[in-house]
């Protein structure tokens, strides 16, 4: 919220562009809660459009919050190297 860590909040992933409302989504593709800083990771996104949904209660202003934002993954090339000795 207003670059504030909002330590506890739920966090929702789902796969697409949803910026037709500001509520949070009723169904979701991934959900968990922020840690103690504010920090949240998710695993295993395939590369897609995700939006990102968040309500948590932010000391700073003193009542609950929520945002959402749109993010991009994409594609990661990997390789592996094998050592001989």
């Amino acid at each position: 919220y207003s670059d504030e860590a909002i330590a506890q909040a739920g966090v929702y992933v789902k796969r697409g562009n949803d910026t037709t409302s500001i509520a949070l989504p009723t169904n979701f593709d991934k959900q968990t809660g922020s840690d103690a800083i504010g920090q949240v990771f998710f695993e295993n996104l395939q590369p897609d459009t995700y939006t990102i949904s968040a309500k948590g209660y932010s000391q700073r202003a003193g009542r609950l919050v929520s945002g959402k934002t749109i993010i991009q993954i994409e594609p990661k090339f990997c390789e592996t190297i094998v050592m001989t000795k």
